[in-house]
């Protein structure tokens, strides 16, 4: 395998979920303490698990790596990338993918694919200067299953920069 194959290509079924807006405060007493609301809890547990499914049988990553991630939302402006990898950067480690997400050293490739933009399910506008193009949405954005993350590893050496 030469270094620039990927090691895995690993993919996470679900909308994205950026870490930082996954926690509420919860008073405990007389001290406060930030704890993962049940939207951020719910996407662990499934990203965990679908994870070790695909990791099953193989050696856990203590090299440094290179994590090209695909994150296919519905909107545009849902979230910064870089507030992205942190979730599927520490579920992979939960998951036993690798030692340490320290071990990640770079993300080159990675994107936003807004799957809107070419969802084929848009309805047509049937009036005024837009006539024949495609609505911004399907209206079925809330319930839309088209979600997911793709990850792509490499072993990251020096010629892959």
């Amino acid at each position: 395998m030469s270094d620039t194959e990927s090691i895995a290509v690993l993919q996470l079924v679900g909308w994205p979920v950026v870490k930082k807006n996954g926690y509420e405060i919860v008073k405990m007493g007389a001290r406060s303490a930030l704890v993962p609301n049940k939207r951020y809890k719910a996407a662990t547990a499934g990203a965990i698990g679908q994870l070790q499914i695909q990791w099953a049988g193989r050696d856990l990553i203590d090299f440094p790596v290179s994590a090209e991630m695909h994150f296919y939302l519905r909107r545009a402006h849902v979230a910064d990338i870089s507030n992205l990898y942190q979730a599927p950067e520490d579920w992979m480690e939960a998951a036993g993918v690798y030692t340490n997400d320290g071990l990640i050293c770079h993300h080159d490739g990675s994107r936003r694919h807004i799957l809107c933009h070419d969802c084929t399910e848009r309805p047509l506008i049937t009036r005024g200067p837009n006539k024949g193009q495609r609505k911004h949405n399907c209206g079925k954005s809330k319930t839309c299953n088209k979600g997911k993350t793709i990850i792509i590893l490499r072993r990251f050496t020096e010629e892959t920069t």
